[in-house]
């Protein structure tokens, strides 16, 4: 690329078609450099049909992938409107350049966003071109050519610089990675080494982009450096960039400094004149170069309570905390903020934002809104909560902000701030900010309707079903737990301050339960009737199936299952008898332990396998085989088991031995 004070003008060398030539050459090599690059015109890549790519036989990119690493299969990505129409755009042109192609089960899969380089192109390997694809909603795609996003990329693009202009590099060219810069030492001799240059070019059908060329130029850049005729130069842009962010770096550092020394001066000891009635003690500090001396008195006011503290009650002065969340998905946005009292008192805010904004936005707009609750409350001491450290540290200060439209928002904060005499910022991890992250999540995805109004949402805590409710274990009256569905089945009478709800679970529980003079029955599923009983008696059936004539000291399960075997029922059976075997002292002595051998164990000698042998011999058997034996030896091992056996037609002390 040419540097900025280099003066160059574009050069069209067809209708669409320009090139970009210096300024400060002779009239007659100017000629001779555009009709050169009207001769060599086809080198450069004006569309993305115009790129051929390179020929396998020179390079080819391949993935050193080892062969211990599992395949990466990525789900689909969601992303904003306008970035996934842009992803959208780009996938298309490239697909129809010829740049990508579709595949189907693929192991590799990932979410990437395609970058074009619109200059000459290096051909994938035919194996290592699924380990490209990604994905998108229109269909999995993978790269038949070398995306420069890959780790090596670089390399192989150097590799085939190399093998293209190996013979001229440092001496006409200077070659790295995609950048190259044609030298020569005089106008005459520049034609020639581009004319070299493009012939080289055209052989390999490699293609340049006229956007990044410029030709006839005396300086230029390369790596950073600016490089002329006379000597190479650092960039005055990079050094200008350097000087401005160590600017900044040492105002950050210098703001910090001055801040710890400003609270050390804050907190500097308060010097009083002496009392005259008490004696002056010296102190006395010598050391080798220095020596010091300082006259003081006892001070006993601190060991003593001040007249107001002794008078006035002292009220803690509890700040109050606020917590915020911001949610952005593909349905809406919504916003939430939960003041919280020193009594621990829940206020909650929530909003849909009905605009498109960013998650980092939606956390802005979420601490404003609690910001204006709070200051509406009269409240003047805050700590604020987020689960966001992007918003915590840019509003502390600690984190700089990039985004031009988070910059506003700051803004904003820094004037609601005047209105607090103390407030912190803090970051909090996001399952302890559960309730903001619910609110703002319900906004955004909940549809309203600008003219109905919404009702704030209540929510309460259910320890019981709702088939439960009306029936309690036992009635301050001393009544039993039944005692509604008694007289329900007996009187259809219902609780006096029974609800409607009540009601209607009273009627569905008392199809359940049979009347049979003044016991009451509850009717299994199977038809058996099993008698409802009151605390005293579940109390001594309790007593008497864990430990007294049934007393197997069983578990909560099979105790609730034995006494309805015996016929009785009550509504926290289960309940009770688990809890009635937690309690036992002797299943807490006896209870079993399984890491205990379930039989003693015995001291035995170590096994001796074919130590010890028995044989036996059977026969004479009658008929005789068909080789003439009729006699079996048989050998049996004690240990194993292990037996042998063989056929004779005698057995004699040889055969034995």
């Amino acid at each position: 690329m040419p540097h900025k004070k280099e003066a160059i003008e574009s050069v069209a060398l067809e209708e669409g078609k320009e090139v970009k030539i210096g300024t400060h050459i002779a009239e007659d090599t100017r000629q001779g450099l555009i009709e050169l690059l009207c001769e060599f015109k086809d080198i450069f890549t004006w569309s993305c049909q115009d790129m051929p790519r390179l020929n396998t036989d020179i390079v080819v990119h391949r993935l050193p992938i080892r062969q211990d690493c599992k395949p990466v299969q990525q789900k689909l990505r969601r992303m904003r409107p306008d970035i996934v129409l842009k992803i959208k755009d780009e996938v298309k042109k490239q697909f129809d350049a010829g740049f990508l192609q579709e595949v189907k089960y693929s192991e590799w899969v990932a979410n990437i966003v395609p970058v074009p380089k619109k200059d000459g192109k290096i051909k994938m390997h035919l194996e290592d071109m699924d380990k490209t694809t990604f994905i998108t909603l229109w269909g999995t795609f993978c790269y038949k050519v070398m995306p420069f996003g890959l780790k090596n990329a670089r390399a192989t693009y150097q590799r085939a610089m190399v093998t293209l202009f190996h013979d001229i590099m440092y001496k006409e060219i200077e070659v790295y990675v995609d950048d190259m810069i044609a030298k020569s030492r005089t106008e005459e001799e520049h034609i020639e080494v581009l004319r070299k240059r493009f012939l080289r070019l055209r052989k390999f059908q490699l293609k340049l982009n006229p956007v990044k060329c410029t030709f006839g130029a005396r300086s230029g850049k390369l790596l950073g450096f600016v490089v002329s005729e006379k000597e190479i130069e650092v960039d005055s842009d990079k050094v200008r960039a350097y000087e401005t962010c160590l600017h900044h770096v040492l105002r950050r550092k210098f703001r910090n400094a001055f801040d710890k020394v400003k609270q050390y001066l804050l907190n500097a000891p308060v010097l009083s004149p002496p009392s005259p009635d008490k004696p002056l003690i010296p102190y006395l500090s010598v050391f080798s170069n220095s020596i010091g001396c300082v006259l003081g008195q006892h001070d006993e006011s601190g060991r003593k309570e001040k007249a107001e503290l002794m008078c006035v009650a002292t009220v803690e002065d509890c700040s109050w905390k606020l917590s915020f969340d911001g949610a952005s998905n593909a349905v809406g946005n919504g916003i939430g903020a939960v003041l919280v009292s020193p009594n621990a008192d829940y206020y909650p805010f929530t909003c849909k934002l009905d605009f498109d904004c960013t998650n980092n936005m939606a956390e802005y707009e979420a601490c404003i809104m609690g910001l204006r609750a709070a200051i509406e409350q009269g409240i003047r001491t805050l700590e604020v909560y987020g689960d966001s450290a992007l918003v915590i540290y840019q509003l502390r200060g600690e984190w700089e902000i990039r985004d031009l439209k988070l910059i506003n928002y700051r803004k904003i904060i820094l004037g609601l701030l005047e209105e607090f005499d103390d407030i912190t910022f803090n970051y909090i991890p996001r399952y302890e900010n559960q309730i903001t992250d619910a609110l703002a999540t319900l906004a955004s995805l909940i549809r309203v309707n600008k003219e109905e109004e919404m009702r704030p949402i209540q929510m309460s805590i259910f320890e019981a079903p709702a088939s439960c409710c009306n029936i309690e274990e036992e009635e301050k009256d001393d009544n039993p737990w039944y005692q509604d569905i008694l007289r329900y089945v007996r009187d259809r009478k219902y609780p006096e301050q029974a609800t409607e709800n009540d009601k209607r679970t009273l009627r569905r529980l008392a199809c359940d339960y049979v009347l049979d003079g003044d016991i009451l029955y509850k009717r299994r599923k199977d038809q058996v009737l099993l008698r409802c009983v009151d605390a005293v008696e579940a109390k001594l059936i309790l007593e008497e199936v864990h430990e007294g004539v049934c007393g197997t000291h069983a578990n909560g399960f099979t105790m609730a299952r034995q006494i309805m075997r015996f016929g009785y029922y009550w509504s926290t059976m289960e309940g009770d008898c688990i809890n009635y075997a937690k309690k036992c002292h002797k299943c807490q002595i006896y209870r079993d332990k399984i890491h205990r051998p379930h039989s003693p164990l015995h001291v035995m000698t170590s096994p001796w396998p074919f130590s010890m042998w028995g044989m036996d011999v059977i026969g004479p058997i009658s008929p005789k085989a068909s080789n003439g034996h009729h006699f079996i030896f048989v050998v049996i091992d004690y240990f194993t088991k292990w037996v042998e056996v063989a056929s004779y037609a005698n057995v004699t002390k040889s055969t034995v031995s």
